[in-house]
């Protein structure tokens, strides 16, 4: 799942939750305030009720007599209360009379009922009963003020929100109490009516919640589209690609670190690019990455290297007596084997020398067996050249050769950075010293003896055990040179 969807359900659900929390909040409420607004009425109607009542007269009234004079002009004066409030609008079902038992005053009878005759009538005598909606029952006391049921109370009749008024006599005792039963699906049904006129809005609200869920994710999700989109292309090889940041939060700490990622690794493509043409591919990735780790020594670093000069013999003959562009091609085809066989070798590229190149080994990695390494070479690059030769002679009729020395010692080995107009840097590593010169030195005894390879006495002192060597000659010292002893190296 995208994390925009993922993000765009969180808001939903969180809109949802919000709109129904509030919606079920306000409900609550409501409901809670119509309930005490409907005690008020009813107690207020029950106060009304008992101030119409002559208690001395009430307590004249007895039981099972409901024809009396006194009876029906109560009667009259409650029912006459209870249709004129019925009229205003109030669900008042009963408004009657009730006092202790004579037998028991623990219990209550009923005295007078404004209901007309009919089942639902109840007679002077007949017993008060009643529960609360939790099931306990009703207990009514007569010395208290006017009071309303915090709950719902019930019976045969019905579901009833009851108030009580004292009835007082002339000489201001209370002697019974009014009742007053308010119809409860009337309160509820309000409740009800208030939920249903806010459903419309509890709609809209969450209508309006989820088209500001579907904006806000999209907001949320578009720098990370970009940065998405940003980091694809550079995957696809794009390194140029740069994200405009433009903001001031957490993404614009993201996109700063994907530019500087993009321009890392386009250094680093460039400066392996470099040093593709100088070492072999796998060492030009392990170099650019040291490269990338630490900061390159531009004023050079001195090491043990082996240094191998080579160079096509007999070329000039070659140029003479063939077309140019086969003796181009013959050259070329001599620098890509020769080159190829460096890099089989671990060694590096230093430059190339007309019709020949420079190569070291041990310069720009660390390689304890360098010195091997460079004679490895010498060796392969004289071989490869024999397969190449015998293909030259055939077509131009000239046999070429290859001259060879090698020679290994200390040398300072530096980095050489360039940039083109482009904006594109360029990073090669050359060495340079003694060790060089006197490499060089060897190569050109190579040229003046009758043996296609020489290697000096320091060469000879690292392989010795490894290699079969037989001295040939010297080149002697000079004002800045030292001697210089060669061996050449038995098949």
């Amino acid at each position: 799942m995208h994390f925009r969807t993922k993000l765009l359900l969180a808001f939903i659900a969180l809109a949802t939750l919000s709109c129904l929390s509030t919606f079920l909040s306000v409900y609550v409420v409501a409901k809670k305030a119509l309930f005490g607004e409907a005690q008020q009425i009813v107690r207020s109607v029950a106060v009304d009720a008992a101030s119409l009542v002559d208690g001395t007269a009430h307590e004249l009234i007895d039981t099972q007599e409901d024809s009396s004079q006194i009876y029906q002009s109560i009667e009259e004066k409650l029912r006459a209360c209870r249709d004129r409030h019925r009229q205003s609008g109030l669900q008042i079902a009963y408004i009657y009379t009730i006092r202790p038992s004579e037998d028991d005053t623990e219990k209550w009878i009923y005295v007078v009922d404004a209901e007309e005759a009919g089942e639902n009538k109840s007679l002077p005598g007949d017993p008060f009963t009643g529960k609360y909606a939790d099931g306990t029952a009703i207990q009514t006391t007569l010395n208290t003020p006017a009071s309303v049921d915090s709950q719902y109370s019930n019976d045969e009749f019905g579901d009833w929100l009851t108030a009580h008024a004292p009835i007082y006599d002339d000489a201001g005792k209370i002697v019974a109490r009014v009742g007053v039963d308010l119809k409860a699906p009337a309160v509820r049904a309000t409740a009800a009516n208030v939920l249903a006129k806010s459903t419309p809005t509890f709609t809209l609200c969450l209508g309006l919640g989820i088209l500001l869920a579907f904006y806000l994710s999209r907001w949320a999700n578009r720098p990370l589209q970009r940065i998405s989109n940003a980091l694809n292309r550079i995957r696809d090889g794009h390194l140029s690609q740069r994200l405009t940041v433009t903001r001031t939060d957490e993404f614009a700490q993201v996109e700063h670190a994907v530019n500087s990622m993009a321009e890392s690794i386009q250094e680093l493509n460039a400066l392996q690019g470099s040093l593709a043409r100088y070492v072999s591919r796998d060492m030009a990735r392990d170099v650019a990455k040291i490269t990338a780790e630490i900061e390159i020594e531009t004023g050079g670093q001195k090491r043990e290297i082996a240094v191998l000069f080579c160079s096509l013999d007999d070329f000039e003959n070659l140029s003479e007596q063939a077309p140019a562009k086969d003796a181009v091609a013959v050259l070329n085809a001599f620098f890509e084997k020769m080159v190829d066989t460096v890099f089989s070798h671990g060694g590096t590229l230093d430059s190339f020398l007309g019709a020949g190149l420079m190569a070291t080994f041990g310069a720009v990695n660390d390689d304890d067996d360098f010195v091997a390494n460079a004679l490895d070479s010498a060796i392969a690059m004289r071989t490869d050249v024999e397969k190449l030769a015998e293909e030259f002679e055939r077509k131009h009729g000239v046999r070429v050769g290859i001259r060879i020395g090698v020679h290994t010692g200390p040398a300072v080995v530096c980095s050489r950075a360039s940039s083109s107009q482009d904006g594109n840097s360029a990073m090669s590593f050359m060495a340079l010293g003694q060790a060089v010169n006197n490499a060089s030195r060897v190569l050109a005894e190579v040229r003046q003896s009758k043996y296609p390879l020489l290697v000096s006495k320091r060469v000879m002192k690292a392989l010795k055990g490894r290699y079969s060597f037989m001295e040939t000659t010297t080149i002697p010292g000079g004002d800045d040179e030292i001697e210089l002893i060669l061996f050449r190296v038995l098949d």
